[in-house]
């Protein structure tokens, strides 16, 4: 009997002895865990899994291990884990948190739609902090995927759990980006006016002022905003970086030359050491000198940007700018030149720059080249908001290449798809020329009379309607088509081109 009793105490004390080992072990990998030491932490973590697989720590280890692996930004193995862990260890005490760190790796891995079913999950969690971690990344990845009024209702949740809106600087900085991009300027200044921006970090704060700055920006408030920028011009690159291109718009808008000839040289001065800053400066000058009329200066200012900086790395919008330059000149030979070389080299504003492609080629009638360019554009930009225009384009330069079948049945698509007013009756004026090259005189004249009171101002759609009704000898139409021209012209007498013959002027009147 006392053999048993001196067993039964020996045992007890042995599963005491081993259940303080594995204790000791699992607090020395917490500590290691909490202070950052990760891969010291992990490989305590995993000697407490396989010394004591029957350990009540194990889960908790397990879940340790894929925030580690998640620290490391090894998310798929840390999505993996987490999920193993929802299966085989419920009664971890982490276990609420997983569908957070589920969503974050998610996130990480630009997996939104994912990410957005995990942090719907996770708002019920018990803990404050779980909930405000879940809405501030619930908020940033519904900006991902484009649902700006959830992403504003989000970060607002979050915002009212803040005791002081300057306690939580990723929080705030979220927030007033949200109510700029939606233009909620009224609510962004009452934000402000919340705000004790001596509370913040000097690089937070100088945050916050960027993105006041650009609302009253928006809404064209220069005076107010003048003061904004130039303090800004004292922060860090990037926010300076900004307020020069802010200045030199702003001045330009508002007939300062002076001021903006000084933001140019001090802007050249201090971003001289920086060659794509500098560029990217140059680019919104030149940009908006364009957008004022000074193709000249424009042209001087997109030309540096193309010497200094390496083609690849140059703005996309640089050689897309200087093309119109370019075709505004007529040098068309030498923006297919800058264009095909560019695209070689990078495919920035790609889709922009195909498409001006496509239209000079057509301008110089180089009609095999313009095909193919309106085929690789289709191809590649499915989706495009030029797809009308490319359709026309191409369906153009079939035409004009002699393909009049392949012609018609491009251009028929591009008006079954839809296009805007203006375009919709070019290619209703194409296609009655397809008609005629095709011999297809009555499909002709229909379009040309659903076309000519939409725009009354084409005498040569009138010329075009009165030979085609000549050769099918419709003598009412052409009479009725020159009683429409003259009404057009006011009454004038002269007929000019579209008289066509005396004896038929004779015959109709």
């Amino acid at each position: 009997m006392k053999r048993l009793i001196l067993l039964f105490l020996y045992m007890s004390a042995l599963l005491v002895s081993l259940g303080a080992q594995e204790e000791r072990l699992f607090r020395e990998a917490e500590r290691r865990f909490h202070g950052g030491e990760y891969q010291f932490a992990a490989s305590r973590y995993e000697r407490l899994i396989e010394e004591y697989p029957n350990s009540p720590y194990v889960a908790d280890a397990k879940f340790r291990q894929a925030l580690i692996s998640m620290y490391q930004q090894k998310y798929p193995q840390a999505l993996e884990a987490l999920s193993r862990i929802v299966d085989r260890y419920p009664h971890t005490r982490f276990y609420e948190q997983i569908p957070f760190w589920q969503g974050y790796g998610h996130f990480r891995l630009g997996d939104y739609e994912t990410a957005l079913e995990m942090f719907e999950k996770a708002q019920g969690a018990k803990s404050e902090n779980i909930r405000r971690d879940v809405l501030l990344y619930l908020s940033m990845t519904q900006k991902r995927l484009g649902q700006e009024e959830g992403a504003l209702a989000s970060a607002r949740k979050l915002i009212a759990m803040l005791d002081e809106l300057t306690e939580e600087s990723e929080v705030l900085l979220l927030y007033t980006a949200l109510l700029l991009e939606n233009q909620r300027y009224q609510e962004l200044y009452d934000l402000y006016g919340e705000l004790n921006l001596d509370n913040l970090d000097p690089d937070i704060r100088r945050r916050i002022l960027l993105y006041r700055a650009e609302a009253l920006f928006q809404q064209e408030e220069y005076q107010d905003v003048e003061p904004l920028y130039n303090e800004l011009l004292e922060g860090e690159e990037e926010l300076k970086l900004i307020a020069f291109k802010r200045l030199f718009v702003l001045y330009g808008r508002t007939g300062q030359q002076e001021k903006q000839q000084e933001v140019f040289d001090k802007a050249q001065n201090e971003l001289a050491g920086k060659p794509e800053a500098l560029a990217e400066f140059l680019l919104r000058a030149g940009i908006q000198h364009f957008q004022a009329g000074r193709y000249d200066l424009a042209r001087s200012f997109f030309q540096r940007i193309w010497r200094t900086v390496s083609i690849e790395r140059v703005d996309g919008l640089v050689p897309l700018y200087l093309s119109r330059i370019m075709e505004r000149g007529g040098e068309l030979s030498e923006a297919v030149r800058m264009i095909e070389g560019y695209l070689q080299q990078s495919s920035d504003q790609r889709e922009e720059l195909l498409f001006a492609l496509v239209r000079i080629q057509s301008k110089q009638s180089h009609w095999k080249e313009a095909v193919a360019g309106a085929e690789l554009f289709l191809q590649d930009y499915p989706g495009s908001s030029k797809r009308a225009e490319i359709h026309y384009l191409y369906a153009y330069s079939l035409y004009r290449g002699g393909s009049h079948r392949e012609a018609l049945a491009v251009l028929q698509e591009g008006l079954a798809e839809g296009a805007k007013a203006e375009l919709d009756l070019d290619m209703l004026r194409l296609r009655s020329r397809i008609y005629s090259r095709l011999e297809r005189i009555d499909e002709a004249i229909e379009d040309l009379r659903e076309y000519l009171p939409r725009r009354k101002g084409d005498s040569s759609a009138y010329i075009d309607l009165a030979k085609l009704a000549f050769s099918k000898q419709e003598w009412s139409l052409i009479a009725d088509t020159l009683r429409r021209y003259r009404e057009y012209r006011e009454g004038e007498t002269e007929l000019g081109e579209l008289a066509l013959t005396d004896p038929i002027y004779i015959q109709l009147n």
